[in-house]
């Protein structure tokens, strides 16, 4: 019988890194932990530095991600609506917005997933949607919402400011 033997470094075997981002950022840290220490004539100022430049690298992230998160939501009001001109799936063109419409929407939904929270990205997401067809649908369709809806869909908008204003999940 063959014996195998495990050829992960020790280090990953006791640090329980299973994932790959782990790992890489491990051994980034461990990089530049090695470069501090190798190189005593750095600074503070050049720590400072870095995590200035670590900062503003992670804002422009969260920017792209509202970004994503706009074209995301545009792509899903759009095949939502093109939905009610499809006819029941019986006309091409509305149908093939749809389809477009979905598959832009879900691809750039999974970018904004990469930076901002799950809860956080849905509620923005589904709360904006909500807005927008009941405005595409008073404008394209002539279904004007009544008074309890506009009301609702208020304190949906307030909802979601909320979070985003005041929720520590947003900042994570």
């Amino acid at each position: 019988m063959e014996r195998r033997y495990n050829l992960r470094p020790r280090k990953w075997q006791n640090l329980y890194l299973h994932n790959v981002v782990d790992r890489q950022k491990h051994i980034e840290s461990q990089r530049l932990l090695g470069y501090f220490l190798s190189n005593p004539s750095l600074d503070k100022d050049r720590l400072k530095n870095e995590r200035q430049n670590t900062h503003k690298s992670k804002c422009k992230m969260k920017k792209m991600a509202y970004l994503y998160l706009a074209i995301a939501i545009l792509a899903e009001v759009t095949a939502t609506s093109a939905l009610k001109a499809s006819n029941e799936f019986t006309k091409v063109f509305p149908v093939l917005i749809i389809i477009i419409g979905y598959g832009l929407a879900f691809y750039f939904m999974t970018l904004v997933l990469r930076t901002l929270p799950i809860g956080t990205t849905y509620a923005i997401w589904s709360s904006m949607g909500i807005v927008l067809v009941t405005i595409v649908g008073a404008i394209l369709y002539k279904q004007v919402p009544d008074t309890p809806a506009i009301i609702g869909m208020g304190l949906i908008i307030i909802g979601v400011a909320i979070i985003n204003i005041f929720s520590k999940t947003i900042t994570n």
